[in-house]
């Protein structure tokens, strides 16, 4: 065995054969191992805590997924009644604004303008059969006329097609969302 001396000669042995520096490296090396098991253990308890925080945020979405999916359900049943009542009556007139009101009659392709001075005449012309009338009150007339507002426009379209003989009168409320029943 070469003497001690002679180990160090070679700078890539030198390290090997240096017990003083060995030994630190290998306290180095413990501690390092040590950080590094700390460093497993924090990210794994991170991870842990954004798993439990995961399912109760999906809890809490699933259950407002549900409601969502219960509101969606109950439009969709009153856009389905909205077109029934539509298919069913004898006159429709799509409100949109007072210098523009559309009739027509379920089955027909032909469309009628009016006016709100007019309204009453052309109900008159439209249609001999007065059973069932939907007014479809359309955007414009709801910005035009706020609620108070739109309140009293309703009831005088009401009182028109009252004193043209129709006994039933649906309004309902054009929306992006469906067509919401105003009044029945």
């Amino acid at each position: 065995m070469p003497p001690n001396n002679q180990l160090h000669t070679n700078p890539a042995m030198a390290p090997l054969f240096n017990f003083k520096r060995r030994g630190r490296r290998v306290g180095e090396l413990k501690r390092s191992a040590k950080m590094k098991r700390i460093r497993v253990n924090v990210l794994a308890l991170a991870l842990l805590c954004l798993a439990v925080v995961g399912c109760a945020c999906r809890s809490a979405n699933t259950a407002s997924n549900s409601d969502e999916y219960d509101e969606m359900r109950v439009r969709a049943f009153e856009m389905g009644r909205a077109f029934e009542m539509e298919h069913q009556a004898s006159l429709v007139i799509d409100y949109e604004r007072p210098d523009g009101i559309l009739l027509r009659i379920p089955g027909q392709t032909e469309l009628i303008t009016t006016s709100d001075e007019d309204l009453a005449g052309a109900v008159r012309r439209a249609t001999p059969k007065r059973d069932y009338a939907v007014v479809i009150i359309g955007k414009p007339v709801r910005y035009e006329f706020p609620e108070p507002h739109l309140k009293v426009k309703v009831d005088q379209i009401e009182a028109v097609l009252k004193s043209q003989g129709f006994a039933r009168i649906v309004f309902q409320l054009m929306s992006a969302t469906g067509r919401p029943i105003y009044r029945e």
